[in-house]
């Protein structure tokens, strides 16, 4: 298990991501932040803050979510991103939605981090998603903050 970990909750659309963008520009973090950037939706590659697009073309292998469809090479770069820098001190996964919680995106990923990152590991979530997150990923040690908390981490 991580040496700390972190569920950044909070209601859709408050501001966690834009809370991290800021934050994270004073540390050395690696992850991926989730911003919407002119109404699309993008992975955010830390610390190189490179932007992938989440939601798939036309004929592209997808996962479905209700009325999105995402791009599975590009959960799948972020993924391998992720995992190529997990020697920084702090880690950011935004975020853990009903994807993962269903087993896919990155569900996998989120296990692994959970296994093996030594560092402090953010994992950002909607706050109706907190107690089955809590369950599924076995997270009950973990410190539920908000993104007011941050400044203090």
């Amino acid at each position: 298990m991580s040496s700390k970990i972190y569920l950044l909750v909070g209601p859709k659309h408050s501001g966690k991501t834009t809370a991290l963008q800021t934050w994270s520009e004073k540390k050395i973090v690696s992850g991926f932040l989730s911003p919407k950037v002119m109404g699309e939706r993008f992975f955010q590659l830390l610390p190189s803050r490179k932007l992938l697009t989440m939601e798939a073309v036309a004929g592209e292998p997808s996962f479905a979510v209700g009325k999105y469809l995402f791009s599975k090479a590009n959960f799948q770069e972020a993924q391998v991103h992720t995992i190529e820098n997990m020697h920084t001190g702090w880690m950011i996964i935004d975020e853990i939605g009903p994807l993962e919680l269903g087993g896919e995106g990155f569900d996998v990923l989120l296990k692994l981090l959970l296994g093996h990152y030594q560092g402090n590991l953010i994992i950002v979530l909607r706050e109706e998603l907190l107690e089955e997150a809590i369950q599924h990923y076995q997270l009950q040690a973990a410190k539920v903050i908000q993104k007011e908390d941050l400044d203090s981490l």
